[in-house]
């Protein structure tokens, strides 16, 4: 009975992990081309998938829209 109980419990947690919920996402990688925000600021060290992201709520600076591969490669900023 416990060897019986115990696979049952093994079949169920390795399905339970498998499971999808409905409207989730997948993690997208970010794109070299990808559109990204920068704050121009001197401390800002991160680039932003979206301009409303509420990291830039605090930018010292202006909010510039640059593609990811410039905001690490001329900006170094890192994400």
């Amino acid at each position: 009975m416990k060897k019986l109980l115990l696979s049952l419990f093994l079949t169920l947690s390795i399905g339970a992990m498998s499971l999808t919920l409905p409207g989730s996402t997948e993690v997208i990688s970010p794109q070299p081309n990808d559109v990204v925000y920068i704050c121009t600021g001197s401390s800002a060290t991160k680039y932003h998938r979206t301009a409303d992201c509420r990291g830039l709520n605090s930018c010292k600076g202006s909010i510039v829209k640059v593609t990811r591969s410039d905001a690490e490669n001329k900006y170094h900023h890192t994400l």
